[in-house]
């Protein structure tokens, strides 16, 4: 049994070596399966096909037909017809219609129509224009990212890009052991075309530490950014100050300044004494 599915080229092939050498050792054949009640091969009537629009290349609109004798009318919605002038804009049965220079106008959704046994048949299909520019990436977090163990990693990378532009994320991290990593995806398009991408890891182990990579693709386009995971078995703090034993000021001085190198996870608050007393609440 034929199907609407099966029009198209067949090809017919000889094997006679005195065939291929006069090149004629096959020949194409195109084959119309007439369905009146289906007049198009491909039927798309809730949703449309996507079709790509690319810079300087002849765009089709691949509304291929049952029969040959089919009458097909090109709309772009809602309601603007399309009328083939054999120059730029062609009807073809075997490929459908083909828009020799588009522009931008042809980024819409196209309608093919077609009329049969009084009955009229729609089949639709999106224009979209891909576009591949990812403008910038970045994480949400300082470099390095420090965390005590058993605590939770979160980095968000987000990125932002061209309209139409769609992109794909690849997180590279230590292990990359998936069952206890969370990795989750959002876009927002209230003012820009915002990507996410969260990475999540509960409880991070020694394991974890290491370099965390976010890599973002869309066609040839490529950035990445990367920062580095520290991992801390408990607090601590270590605390160094000048040498000398006693420092030396004149009276009226306007300023004097004393240094102490504080080191410590998590970040400490620092508080300066004199004789037992709050010297200053400002620290730096």
């Amino acid at each position: 049994t034929l199907f609407r599915s099966d029009t198209g080229y067949y090809m017919c092939k000889y094997s006679s070596s005195a065939a291929i050498v006069k090149k004629k050792a096959k020949s194409p054949i195109y084959i119309f399966i007439n369905d009146s009640a289906h007049p198009f091969v491909e039927m798309h009537i809730h949703m449309p096909k996507v079709v790509y629009f690319k810079d300087a290349k002849p765009l089709v609109i691949p509304c291929k037909v049952t029969a040959p004798n089919t009458t097909v009318t090109l709309k772009k919605f809602p309601d603007e017809i399309l009328t083939p002038n054999g120059k730029t804009l062609i009807w073809d049965t075997k490929k459908g219609y083909i828009i020799r220079k588009p522009t931008y106008k042809f980024i819409a959704l196209m309608l093919c129509e077609a009329t049969v046994n009084g009955r009229v048949y729609s089949t639709k299909y999106m224009v979209h224009r891909q576009v591949n520019t990812i403008y910038n990436v970045h994480l949400n977090v300082q470099h390095p990212v420090k965390l005590l163990k058993g605590q939770t990693l979160t980095i968000n990378c987000t990125v932002k890009a061209a309209w139409n532009t769609r992109v794909n994320f690849k997180w590279i991290y230590p292990g990359e052991d998936k069952e206890r990593v969370s990795i989750t995806q959002r876009i927002d398009q209230s003012t820009d075309n915002i990507f996410y991408s969260i990475l999540v890891i509960d409880k991070v182990r020694d394991i974890d530490k290491g370099l965390y990579v976010c890599v973002v693709t869309s066609g040839p386009s490529e950035k990445s950014v990367n920062t580095t995971v520290k991992i801390y078995d408990k607090a601590f703090i270590t605390v160094q100050h000048e040498e000398r034993s006693a420092l030396e000021a004149v009276a009226g001085q306007k300023s004097y300044r004393l240094a102490m190198k504080v080191k410590a996870f998590p970040s400490p608050e620092v508080l300066w004494y004199k004789d037992d007393l709050l010297a200053a609440d400002r620290k730096s």
